[in-house]
Formats: C-alpha cells, sequence, structure tokens
C-alpha cells in the first residue's frame, strides 16, 4: 500500500501543476481487487478479506493523499467499507457487468432482475454519491442502460416489468413501433425465442418499405443511420430463432440429415451478424477466437447433448464429427471468413461433441 501511495501522492503534484483546475481537480481511486493484497488473483479471500483490505487501504488514504479524492467501488463488496470509514458521501458504486459483460461477444441483453439485484444493494448505502455503468456497445444494450438510469434517478422505477421497461426504451427510437421493438428486444431473452422469427420478418418489412415512422428523441441522433436499433435487432432475431429451431431438432432426436441442416442454419444466421459487427475478424487479428455459440445459454449444452445422441452417443468419434462437421463448414465458407467458421464455429461444436459430458463450449 505505501508503493500505491506513493503513486496518488505523484499523480496529485501533476494533477496540481498541469490540469486547468490544479488543486482542485479531483483524483478517484477505484477500488478493484486490491492493490497489494497478497495472493489477490488466486480470490481465496473471502468478502470479510476484501472488506478489511478496502477500509486499511481508505484509513492509509485518508492519512497520505491530499484532497481532493473520491472512490469508486467497483464490487458491492466494498460498499461496507465506504460506509465505516464515512467516505460515501465521495463513493461513487460502480456495479461492474451490470449493464454489459466485459469483454463480452455483441449482442442485445435482458435481464433486468440481475441490475435489480445489484441497485437493491446500492440502495442500502444512500449516502452513495453516485451510480455508474461499464457498457462496451451502448447502442445494442440501450434497454439496459434505459433501465439502470430510470432507477438510479426514481428508485421505484424497479417496480415496473421487463415489458414496460422495454417500451419506455422503444418509445425513444420508434415511437410509432414501441410495441413491435420491445416485443423484439424480449424475444433474445432466453425462454422467449419462439416469436423470434415472426418478429424479425414484421420489422424487416418495416425496414424495406421505410416505414418506422418518425424516430423518437434517440432515434433522431443515431448514426450511422435512424435505421441502426432495427437492423441491429433483426439480424439478431435471425440467430435467435435459427437456434430455437436447432433446439427443437436436437430435442425431439431428428435424424442426422435434418439436424445439419438446423447446425447449419444457426451458424448461418450467427455469421450473418457476426459479419455486421465484425467482433470475430477484429479478434482473429490479435490472435484470439470467439465461439458462436450462446455458452451461457442452459439450452446451449442440451443441444449439444441431444445432437451428440444423434450422432451415437457414448460411442461417438472422431471421423462421425468430422463427416458431419466438414460439409457444413465448407458450404458456410463459402459465403463467410473461412478462419471465422472454423474457429468460432466449427471447431468449438466438435470439441463439445467429442467431449463425453458435453462441456461448455
Amino acid at each position: 500500500l505505501s508503493d500505491f501511495m506513493r503513486i496518488f501522492q505523484a499523480s496529485r503534484k501533476l494533477l496540481d501543476r498541469i490540469c486547468v483546475h490544479g488543486k482542485q481537480t479531483r483524483q478517484i481511486h477505484w477500488l478493484w481487487s486490491g492493490w497489494g493484497q497478497p495472493h489477490w488473483w488466486t480470490r481465496k479471500w473471502t468478502p470479510r478479506d476484501q472488506n478489511n483490505f478496502m477500509r486499511a487501504t481508505i484509513r492509509v488514504m485518508q492519512k497520505e493523499v491530499p484532497e481532493p479524492w473520491w472512490l469508486i467501488a467497483g464490487r458491492h463488496e466494498y460498499l461496507p467499507a465506504c460506509a465505516e470509514e464515512g467516505v460515501l458521501d465521495k463513493t461513487v458504486y460502480l456495479p461492474y457487468n451490470t449493464i454489459e459483460g466485459e469483454p463480452s461477444r455483441p449482442g442485445t441483453q435482458v435481464n433486468f432482475r440481475q441490475q435489480r439485484r445489484q441497485l437493491d444493494k446500492a440502495a442500502r448505502y444512500p449516502g452513495l454519491a453516485g451510480l455508474m455503468g461499464n457498457v462496451q456497445t451502448p447502442l445494442l444494450q440501450f434497454p439496459h442502460v434505459g433501465h439502470f438510469i430510470r432507477t438510479a434517478w426514481d428508485f421505484s422505477y424497479r417496480k415496473r416489468t421487463s415489458q414496460e421497461s422495454l417500451r419506455d426504451s422503444a418509445a425513444l427510437v420508434y415511437p410509432r413501433h414501441r410495441e413491435l421493438l420491445a416485443d423484439g428486444w424480449l424475444a433474445l431473452a432466453p425462454g422467449n425465442r419462439t416469436r423470434a422469427g415472426k418478429l424479425a420478418d414484421r420489422l424487416e418489412r418495416l425496414i424495406q418499405t421505410n416505414s418506422l415512422g418518425q424516430p423518437g428523441a434517440v432515434g433522431q441522433r443515431l448514426f450511422p443511420g435512424r435505421d441502426q436499433f432495427s437492423r441491429d435487432l433483426v439480424c439478431q432475431l435471425r440467430a435467435s430463432a435459427a437456434f430455437e429451431v436447432l433446439c427443437g431438432t436436437t430435442a425431439r432426436g431428428a435424424k442426422a440429415a435434418e439436424c445439419a441442416r438446423a447446425v447449419e442454419g444457426f451458424l448461418a444466421a450467427a455469421l450473418a451478424w457476426d459479419h455486421r459487427h465484425g467482433w470475430s475478424a477484429y479478434w482473429n487479428k490479435l490472435g484470439g477466437s470467439w465461439t458462436l455459440w450462446p455458452v451461457q445459454d442452459p439450452a446451449c449444452q442440451a443441444a449439444v447433448r441431444g445432437l451428440r445422441k444423434v450422432l451415437g452417443g457414448r460411442t461417438i468419434n472422431g471421423p462421425t464429427v468430422e463427416a458431419f462437421l466438414a460439409p457444413i463448414g465448407a458450404r458456410l465458407a463459402q459465403r463467410h471468413d473461412p478462419s471465422v467458421v472454423g474457429r468460432c464455429g466449427i471447431t468449438p461444436l466438435a470439441k463439445a461433441l467429442l467431449d463425453a459430458k458435453a462441456k461448455p463450449l
């Protein structure tokens, strides 16, 4: 901690000298993991350990770091320490990964329950200076951003249903079609995908006929075009609908040929969405890869197990999986980046199929 305080002290001198506001410039420490905490990377410490260490950090800052300084609490476990040391009025709570996971493959998330849990924790500390959130793709996560901000301003807003909150956000984009947009966002969540295909058809017709109507306060300022929300949503709904078909096909133990069409259908839709946002192409340049499969969805693992059973169950082997997936990959590679098809689509599925327990993709 003494080394850490030297950094703050030196930064204070720099801020005083070079910043426009000089000595009034606020220096902010983001409480995260704990500089100087032994073996913090092993995650073997308990919430009590974290709280105690953050208390020690705050006490040292109070003694050795000149004002003005504030804190960002990156986890709710740190809030008790901030309260106990009397610094809530200079602490901003950042419930990390609540609006959007970082890093994560681009895709609109609808999970207001998780947000409410985090905001409930903030409500236990009414002296907090404020709230903030982190987000990679603001337009995709617009429903989450809207719910988070509205609840932060008015805590009673948390009582509204998911559908009501989505309609509020949709009204800022396409007021005339707020119900359709809200239904589309909701259809991306696990358990709500059955209408995804029909909703995509309706929304795409509106785009093609230029019938989205007068944009709302946010829609008016969208770039590169006012139809950004709707085109993004159509792509995601197509992928969700294709995944629903795949889940149903494998669940009823359809023949291998029908399962192959379902696998290809999902990957084709997922690749179309991937091409639109460019995530995999970016990571390929860095030498990494991200699976196209929705691995956080329990239905994904069920689909893998169902497909594995169709292909032979425990008797499944490498040549069988290769014979099944190779033609699919070859066809998809004619329309999409072959490296993305292989590394992000075919290879993860092959590994999961060959695993005896069908571990996550």
